[in-house]
Protein backbone atom coordinates (compact mmCIF):
# COMPACT_ATOMS: atom_id res chain seq x y z
CA UNK A 1 0.00 0.00 0.00
CA UNK A 2 1.64 3.60 -1.05
CA UNK A 3 1.89 5.73 1.62
CA UNK A 4 0.22 9.01 1.66
CA UNK A 5 1.30 12.21 3.40
CA UNK A 6 -1.09 12.97 6.07
CA UNK A 7 -3.14 16.31 5.51
CA UNK A 8 -2.37 19.03 7.46
CA UNK A 9 -5.38 21.21 8.04
CA UNK A 10 -4.31 24.92 7.95
CA UNK A 11 -5.50 26.59 11.28
CA UNK A 12 -7.44 29.66 10.30
CA UNK A 13 -6.94 32.58 12.76
CA UNK A 14 -9.56 33.84 14.56
CA UNK A 15 -9.62 37.84 14.09
CA UNK A 16 -11.99 39.90 15.49
CA UNK A 17 -13.47 43.14 14.14
CA UNK A 18 -12.42 46.44 15.96
CA UNK A 19 -14.22 47.99 18.36
CA UNK A 20 -14.98 51.13 16.12
CA UNK A 21 -16.68 48.78 13.16
CA UNK A 22 -18.20 46.72 15.74
CA UNK A 23 -19.84 49.43 17.21
CA UNK A 24 -20.83 51.31 13.57
CA UNK A 25 -22.82 47.62 12.71
CA UNK A 26 -24.31 48.21 15.85
CA UNK A 27 -25.29 51.60 15.21
CA UNK A 28 -26.27 51.01 11.20
CA UNK A 29 -28.42 47.76 11.77
CA UNK A 30 -30.23 49.77 14.72
CA UNK A 31 -31.24 52.34 12.16
CA UNK A 32 -31.93 49.68 9.55
CA UNK A 33 -34.78 48.13 11.46
CA UNK A 34 -36.42 51.42 12.36
CA UNK A 35 -36.00 52.79 9.64
CA UNK A 36 -40.07 52.74 9.50
CA UNK A 37 -40.79 53.25 12.79
CA UNK A 38 -41.98 56.14 13.85
CA UNK A 39 -39.30 55.84 16.48
CA UNK A 40 -36.88 56.50 14.23
CA UNK A 41 -36.10 60.30 14.97
CA UNK A 42 -35.70 59.53 18.48
CA UNK A 43 -33.24 56.32 17.57
CA UNK A 44 -31.11 59.22 15.96
CA UNK A 45 -31.38 61.27 19.26
CA UNK A 46 -30.23 58.65 21.60
CA UNK A 47 -27.37 58.25 19.21
CA UNK A 48 -26.54 61.76 19.25
CA UNK A 49 -26.67 62.50 23.14
CA UNK A 50 -24.09 60.53 24.49
CA UNK A 51 -22.35 61.50 21.39
CA UNK A 52 -22.17 65.49 22.51
CA UNK A 53 -21.59 64.58 26.04
CA UNK A 54 -18.76 62.43 25.97
CA UNK A 55 -17.19 63.09 22.81
CA UNK A 56 -16.26 59.56 22.12
CA UNK A 57 -17.42 58.57 18.99
CA UNK A 58 -18.19 61.24 15.76
CA UNK A 59 -21.93 62.16 15.21
CA UNK A 60 -21.66 62.92 11.46
CA UNK A 61 -21.37 59.86 9.78
CA UNK A 62 -24.19 58.61 11.97
CA UNK A 63 -26.41 61.26 10.97
CA UNK A 64 -25.58 61.27 7.30
CA UNK A 65 -26.04 57.51 7.32
CA UNK A 66 -29.62 57.84 8.81
CA UNK A 67 -30.28 60.06 5.86
CA UNK A 68 -29.50 58.40 3.58
CA UNK A 69 -31.42 54.98 4.95
CA UNK A 70 -34.76 57.34 5.80
CA UNK A 71 -34.49 60.87 3.34
CA UNK A 72 -38.17 60.73 3.07
CA UNK A 73 -38.01 61.52 6.87
CA UNK A 74 -35.16 64.50 6.44
CA UNK A 75 -36.97 66.91 8.50
CA UNK A 76 -37.52 64.77 11.68
CA UNK A 77 -34.14 63.22 11.67
CA UNK A 78 -32.69 66.52 11.54
CA UNK A 79 -34.83 68.13 14.18
CA UNK A 80 -34.15 65.05 16.17
CA UNK A 81 -30.50 65.17 15.80
CA UNK A 82 -30.34 68.75 16.92
CA UNK A 83 -32.69 68.13 20.14
CA UNK A 84 -30.32 65.02 20.90
CA UNK A 85 -27.05 66.62 20.43
CA UNK A 86 -28.59 70.13 23.15
CA UNK A 87 -29.57 66.81 25.34
CA UNK A 88 -25.91 65.45 25.47
CA UNK A 89 -24.19 68.95 25.98
CA UNK A 90 -26.41 69.97 28.84
CA UNK A 91 -26.10 66.43 30.70
CA UNK A 92 -22.24 67.41 30.27
CA UNK A 93 -22.90 71.19 31.29
CA UNK A 94 -25.47 70.03 34.34
CA UNK A 95 -22.48 67.38 35.50
CA UNK A 96 -20.06 69.99 35.30
CA UNK A 97 -21.50 72.81 37.18
CA UNK A 98 -22.48 70.30 40.15
CA UNK A 99 -18.98 68.46 40.06
CA UNK A 100 -16.84 71.62 39.13
CA UNK A 101 -13.15 71.62 37.61
CA UNK A 102 -12.56 67.94 39.71
CA UNK A 103 -15.14 66.79 37.21
CA UNK A 104 -13.37 67.74 34.44
CA UNK A 105 -9.90 66.31 35.74
CA UNK A 106 -11.08 63.29 35.99
CA UNK A 107 -13.28 62.31 33.23
CA UNK A 108 -10.46 64.12 30.71
CA UNK A 109 -7.05 64.36 32.61
CA UNK A 110 -4.87 66.80 31.21
CA UNK A 111 -7.61 68.67 28.59
CA UNK A 112 -7.63 71.42 30.97
CA UNK A 113 -3.60 71.55 30.76
CA UNK A 114 -3.72 71.87 26.68
CA UNK A 115 -2.64 75.04 25.08
CA UNK A 116 -6.17 75.14 23.23
CA UNK A 117 -8.53 75.58 26.49
CA UNK A 118 -6.63 78.77 27.15
CA UNK A 119 -7.39 80.32 24.16
CA UNK A 120 -10.99 78.91 24.22
CA UNK A 121 -11.37 80.26 27.66
CA UNK A 122 -10.40 83.39 26.19
CA UNK A 123 -13.28 83.55 23.44
CA UNK A 124 -15.91 82.41 26.53
CA UNK A 125 -14.71 85.25 28.44
CA UNK A 126 -14.98 87.93 25.42
CA UNK A 127 -18.11 86.71 23.73
CA UNK A 128 -19.79 84.40 26.30
CA UNK A 129 -22.39 81.87 24.69
CA UNK A 130 -22.11 83.20 21.71
CA UNK A 131 -18.77 81.65 21.47
CA UNK A 132 -20.48 78.24 22.34
CA UNK A 133 -22.98 78.77 19.19
CA UNK A 134 -20.33 79.24 16.60
CA UNK A 135 -18.40 76.09 17.81
CA UNK A 136 -21.30 73.99 17.84
CA UNK A 137 -22.14 75.15 14.24
CA UNK A 138 -18.38 74.23 13.08
CA UNK A 139 -17.46 70.87 11.99
CA UNK A 140 -15.07 71.01 14.87
CA UNK A 141 -15.20 69.42 18.62
CA UNK A 142 -17.34 71.72 20.73
CA UNK A 143 -16.84 69.73 24.10
CA UNK A 144 -13.84 71.90 25.76
CA UNK A 145 -16.24 75.06 24.84
CA UNK A 146 -18.98 73.63 26.47
CA UNK A 147 -17.13 72.79 29.61
CA UNK A 148 -15.81 76.41 29.72
CA UNK A 149 -19.00 78.00 29.33
CA UNK A 150 -20.45 75.71 31.95
CA UNK A 151 -17.57 76.73 34.51
CA UNK A 152 -18.47 80.39 33.23
CA UNK A 153 -21.73 80.54 35.43
CA UNK A 154 -23.85 80.90 32.10
CA UNK A 155 -27.04 79.15 32.96
CA UNK A 156 -28.59 76.03 31.46
CA UNK A 157 -30.90 77.52 29.58
CA UNK A 158 -28.33 79.93 27.74
CA UNK A 159 -26.26 76.86 26.79
CA UNK A 160 -28.99 74.39 25.33
CA UNK A 161 -30.29 77.77 23.05
CA UNK A 162 -26.55 78.31 21.59
CA UNK A 163 -26.14 74.56 20.96
CA UNK A 164 -28.94 73.78 19.52
CA UNK A 165 -28.90 77.24 17.21
CA UNK A 166 -25.36 75.98 16.48
CA UNK A 167 -26.51 72.20 15.59
CA UNK A 168 -29.55 73.19 13.13
CA UNK A 169 -26.56 75.31 10.94
CA UNK A 170 -24.71 72.55 11.34
CA UNK A 171 -26.82 69.07 10.76
CA UNK A 172 -28.71 71.49 8.30
CA UNK A 173 -25.57 71.81 6.35
CA UNK A 174 -24.66 67.93 6.69
CA UNK A 175 -28.70 67.31 5.56
CA UNK A 176 -28.22 69.30 2.22
CA UNK A 177 -24.80 68.10 1.65
CA UNK A 178 -26.55 64.50 1.95
CA UNK A 179 -29.36 64.38 0.09
CA UNK A 180 -27.81 66.56 -2.37
CA UNK A 181 -24.99 64.60 -2.55
CA UNK A 182 -27.55 60.88 -3.17
CA UNK A 183 -29.67 63.01 -5.86
CA UNK A 184 -26.84 63.59 -8.13
CA UNK A 185 -25.46 60.26 -7.92
CA UNK A 186 -28.90 59.01 -8.80
CA UNK A 187 -29.50 60.85 -11.63
CA UNK A 188 -25.82 60.40 -12.79
CA UNK A 189 -26.99 56.75 -12.45
CA UNK A 190 -29.72 56.98 -14.34
CA UNK A 191 -27.97 58.49 -17.13
CA UNK A 192 -25.46 56.34 -17.56
CA UNK A 193 -28.09 53.27 -16.93
CA UNK A 194 -30.98 54.77 -19.11
CA UNK A 195 -34.39 55.47 -18.07
CA UNK A 196 -36.04 53.51 -14.86
CA UNK A 197 -32.78 52.95 -13.78
CA UNK A 198 -31.31 54.05 -10.41
CA UNK A 199 -34.27 54.21 -8.82
CA UNK A 200 -34.88 53.60 -5.41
Amino acid sequence: MAWRRPEVKRRVPHTTPPKAGRFAALWHGWLLALQHSPYYPLAVAALALPSNATGLYPYGPILCAALLIAPQRWRSVWLFACLGATCGALLLAALVQWQGTPFIEHAMPGLMQQPEWQAHEARVAQYGPWALLVFAALPIPQTPVVLITALSQASLWQIGLAVFAGKLVKYGAYTLMTLGARGALRRWFRRRNGPGQGRG
